[in-house]
């Protein structure tokens, strides 16, 4: 047999199938967006529950590039981040296959379920311009105090649940 080198790669069929990959547990989502707050130099997060959806804001400095947030293990994050951390950027995809609104600065997604499989999803600019960036989106249960606290004490962040700190 001749001599062979091979690499590892993903196979694009993988990305169809991310709606079934990340079905995690509600406290794997918040520790995700908590990390994803505080490497974004947030110093605070507040989360509400209203009318069966979650929103989770933080005071971070926001999205440059939306398309980090579909590129499966792109964490989008900076050299210094990268090295110190090593992101395996894959967070965001533990809110698949649900609904989700994002918007930061001037602009705004939703990502429905086809959109975490690989359907275009439009980035569209908003009138009124956020600081940070806020998540939204439907959960099994609501993120109530009890849910969040014992996350909450690991972010090094501020992090508020319906109004209490």
């Amino acid at each position: 047999m001749k001599e062979q080198t091979i690499c590892a790669k993903v196979n694009p069929r993988l990305l169809s199938k991310a709606d079934r990959f990340f079905l995690g547990t509600a406290e794997g989502r918040i520790i995700e967006l908590l990390q994803n707050a505080r490497r974004a130099g947030a110093a605070e997060v507040r989360i509400s529950n209203k009318d069966g959806f979650v929103t989770v804001e933080d005071n971070g400095c926001g999205i440059e590039d939306f398309q980090k947030l579909l590129d499966l293990g792109v964490s989008g994050w900076d050299e210094k981040l990268e090295a110190g951390e090593d992101p395996a950027g894959v967070g965001l995809f533990s809110l698949a296959p649900r609904e989700v609104t994002i918007t930061s600065g001037d602009r705004r997604i939703v990502i429905d379920k086809d959109g975490w499989t690989g359907k275009p999803v439009q980035v569209t600019t908003i009138p009124k311009e956020v600081n940070g960036t806020i998540v939204k989106f439907r959960d099994e249960k609501p993120w109530d105090m009890e849910l969040v606290e014992k996350h909450a004490v690991f972010a090094g962040i501020r992090v508020i649940v319906d109004g209490k700190y």
